[in-house]
């Protein structure tokens, strides 16, 4: 059984950070959503939509995957850091402070 997905309304209501993973026919979006960061598959299973990483006052952009090491990287500007995390949410790290760069959401 073939199922088709139409992105266009979901990606409407995200903000403009998002990524697409397509693996072994299965396909994850991981978006940013103000302060958070959230993951769902596609098509939207309950128990595959979660949040990787969220805070309040936050604002997360700039959403990035390493298929090597599962993990997701992503800009808080609100911060000006660069922080990473596995796909879980786990292992989240900083891994660019504010003093090594002046804009990590880019210019």
């Amino acid at each position: 059984m073939v199922h088709t997905i139409s992105l266009l309304p979901l990606i409407t209501t995200l903000s403009s950070s998002f990524v697409l993973l397509l693996s072994d026919g299965d396909a994850s979006l991981i978006y940013s959503k103000g302060n958070s960061i959230q993951r769902m598959s596609l098509p939207p299973r309950p128990n595959n939509i979660g949040v990787i990483y969220q805070k309040a006052g936050a604002v997360h952009v700039g959403v990035d995957y390493d298929c090597v090491d599962q993990t997701v990287y992503w800009t808080e500007v609100t911060k000006g850091v660069i922080v990473r995390a596995k796909y879980d949410g786990s292992d989240m790290e900083i891994v660019v402070n504010s003093g090594e760069i002046t804009s990590p959401e880019g210019e």
